[in-house]
């Protein structure tokens, strides 16, 4: 661990003024090896007050990515989870893979200030400009059914809305399969990708990626449907240790009913009319329920119901079917 580092997790550890005396014993570092570290995070974007004859206090406004400030959130059981930050990367699905391509399979926290090619459902890109969002990917083992992937993408995206709404005073609404909306506006998507062993019938690697846009911004006209949470007073770093922990949960009950439930209650497409495509044919139905999978069951116009366990649709009174989705 560079030193700096080792200073900002004992500031963070006392949560109050300590001395650079202290800092240097400590750490077993002279004072001036204490105040170069010190200048190191204030240029790196860390607010810390100095005052003499008192010492460093780490001021929690700051609102820079750092494993340590993420990880001081992190439930017990996910205190040692691998936290890589990147400034600026093309996306944090696409080095969760590369990872996964390169043999690495821990379980791994990966998020970043800025994508250059971050990447949605279906091809699509995702909006990701510097400091205005979460952009973030688990990379996990859980070792489940390759039936439950449907069910996976469901949980989260209900685990997503609770831990968002720990730091707003609006209830959140999904619109199949995992778009996140907040007043018929888009504000996070996310993109769930695996790599299942057909023969032993289980999944052995899930990557999760999730882009929130947290901060006012101005979109691009061609995502005119999207819209930000507007939360300028809170650390990402708490917000994305909140998203990690309720998703863990999410994760480690996927069989229990609630989350089923609490997908269908938040749901912002049942009993709306849709439009999908389907064989180069568009085709026009009815949202009627979420099946025990996480599928969407849909009637269409001759009367008849079917089930859609993936694909894209149109609500037309949402005019969901926005390019922003992570």
């Amino acid at each position: 661990m560079l030193l700096k580092e080792q200073v900002l997790q004992a500031l963070l550890e006392k949560n109050d003024f300590l001395s650079g005396e202290k800092l240097a014993e400590k750490l077993d570092v002279s004072r001036a090896a204490i105040w170069k570290a010190i200048a190191q995070l204030r240029s790196d974007g860390h607010k810390i007050t100095a005052i003499n004859k008192k010492g460093y206090r780490l001021d929690q406004g700051g609102d820079i990515l750092n494993a340590q400030q993420i990880r001081q959130f992190l439930s017990p059981q996910w205190k040692a989870l691998n936290i890589q930050v990147y400034d600026t990367i093309d996306s944090t699905n696409s080095q969760a893979k590369r990872e996964i391509s390169a043999g690495i399979y821990e379980d791994k926290l990966i998020v970043a200030q800025s994508q250059t090619a971050g990447r949605g459902r279906r091809g699509r890109s995702f909006y990701s400009p510097k400091d205005k969002g979460i952009y973030m990917s688990l990379l996990l083992r859980p070792m489940l059914n390759i039936q439950d992937g449907l069910l996976i993408t469901s949980a989260v995206a209900v685990a997503v809305c609770q831990a968002l709404e720990k730091f707003i005073s609006t209830d959140l609404g999904i619109k199949w399969v995992n778009d996140i909306y907040l007043n018929d506006k888009k504000i996070c998507g996310i993109l769930t990708e695996a790599v299942s062993d057909f023969e032993l019938g289980i999944i052995q690697n899930i990557v999760i990626g999730i882009g929130v846009n947290l901060r006012p911004q101005d979109f691009p006209p061609d995502l005119m449907q999207a819209a930000s949470l507007n939360l300028t007073d809170v650390s990402r770093n708490e917000i994305i240790a909140s998203i990690v922990n309720t998703v863990q949960k999410a994760l480690a009950h996927l069989k229990e009913p609630q989350w089923l439930e609490e997908y269908r209650y938040r749901s912002v497409i049942l009993e709306k009319e849709i439009s999908f495509e389907q064989n180069g044919v568009v085709n026009y139905a009815t949202a009627i329920d979420i099946d025990s999978a996480g599928g969407l069951v849909i009637r269409l116009q001759d009367g008849t119901t079917t089930v859609l366990n993936s694909g894209e649709i149109t609500v037309r009174s949402l005019s969901a079917s926005s390019k922003l989705s992570k």
